[in-house]
C-alpha cells in the first residue's frame, strides 16, 4: 500500500495531502493513515507543504477516549454549499 501511495505522490506532486484521522475506531482508516504518513515521509524532493487528517462521522465519534488521543480539529471547512 505504502509503494501504490508513494506513486501516486509522485506522480501527482500535491501541495496538501488529505488522510484519515490515525486514531479512527476503523482499523482500515488507521492503516491508510500510518501508510500515508509512511509514504510521504520517505519521498526524497517532495513539494508536500501540508498533511491534513479528517475524520469519518460514525467511525470517529465511536472511539473510546484515550488520554491525548481523542480527534480536536483545528479547521473546519464549510460544505453547506457543496451538500
Amino acid at each position: 500500500m505504502v509503494r501504490t501511495i508513494e506513486a501516486v505522490v509522485e506522480q501527482v506532486q500535491p501541495a496538501i495531502v488529505l488522510t484519515h484521522f490515525g486514531s479512527d475506531l476503523n482499523i482500515d482508516h488507521r492503516i491508510v493513515s500510518q501508510a500515508v504518513l509512511t509514504a510521504v515521509h520517505s519521498i526524497e524532493d517532495q513539494v508536500i507543504n501540508q498533511i491534513m487528517f479528517f475524520e469519518v462521522s460514525s467511525s470517529t465519534e465511536w472511539q473510546v477516549s484515550t488520554e491525548g488521543r481523542g480527534s480536536i480539529p483545528n479547521w473546519l471547512e464549510d460544505i453547506s454549499l457543496t451538500l
